[in-house]
């Protein structure tokens, strides 16, 4: 989780997709060893998903797992709030 310190960094759209990126790349990371664990995701995407119990997810990753679902997600639901890498069963 990513906390935004003030409401000026919490505008400052340069460190916005930065922060993006940053989280991307984590969650592709993460996504690399839950594939080694379940397979290949049954579904990725950038935008929200209704399995997904988060609002403005940027990246996500879901498995079927026996009679759940598991999934990663990015997401940034608005200025002023934080962005969140989460990890979950569904």
């Amino acid at each position: 989780m990513h906390e935004f310190p003030d409401d000026e960094s919490a505008h400052n759209d340069e460190q916005i997709e930065k922060l993006q990126t940053e989280f991307s790349a984590e969650l592709d990371r993460i996504q690399k060893e839950l594939s080694k664990q379940y397979g290949t995701p049954s579904r990725t995407g950038e935008t929200d998903d209704d399995v997904i119990p988060l609002s403005g997810v940027f990246r996500f990753a879901v498995w079927e797992v026996d009679e759940q679902q598991l999934f990663v997600a990015a997401s940034h639901e608005d200025r002023g709030v934080p962005i969140l890498l989460m990890l979950g069963t569904a």
